[in-house]
């Protein structure tokens, strides 16, 4: 194989760890205040049982991604094109829907884990959407029942959502 197919090919077996990792460190850029995107108190980044959820996460998803990248390496080497695209391909669907799914799994854990703590939501907060170009639906505002230029309308986009919690 020549130089330049071969670096078109080890670029798209780069998208492996790329892929994988972003996905490993998915847990980690959330905010504080949310774990496998469940609301948890402030506090609880620090709460050891969802960093070992975390921690763990990463491993099993930095494990995987880093077998499907050896296979596909090892391929590339060995000059097996179809069966390094056939790893890629399925590697990177692998790696996606398996954190995909490890996600919600742990999800489920976070869930059970804030229950057992009792942690409840003890406010609310609002946001809103305002378009910026009017409706192309066009008629009456379904919220304030004026014919505002079709223009979305604030309140019809307002969606509460917690914001505090408080312990047992």
């Amino acid at each position: 194989m020549t130089a330049a197919p071969f670096l078109m090919l080890a670029l798209l077996v780069l998208l492996l760890p790329v892929t994988g990792a972003l996905m490993a460190a998915t847990p980690f850029l959330m905010p504080r205040r949310e774990c496998f995107a469940v609301t948890v108190p402030g506090g609880a980044a620090a709460d050891p049982v969802l960093r070992r959820l975390k921690a763990r996460y990463a491993l099993i998803v930095g494990a995987a991604t880093l077998l499907v990248t050896a296979a596909a390496v090892i391929t590339l080497l060995a000059n097996l094109v179809e069966v390094t695209v056939a790893i890629v391909a399925v590697g990177l669907v692998a790696v996606s829907l398996g954190g995909y799914g490890l996600m919600l799994y742990f999800r489920h854990k976070v869930r059970a884990r804030k229950e057992a703590q009792g942690w409840v939501a003890a406010g609310t907060r609002s946001a809103a959407l305002v378009g910026d170009k009017p409706s192309r639906f066009g008629g009456t505002c379904s919220s304030c029942r004026s014919s505002c230029c079709a223009w979305p309308c604030a309140s019809s986009a307002t969606m509460p959502f917690p914001t505090r919690y408080r312990g047992r």
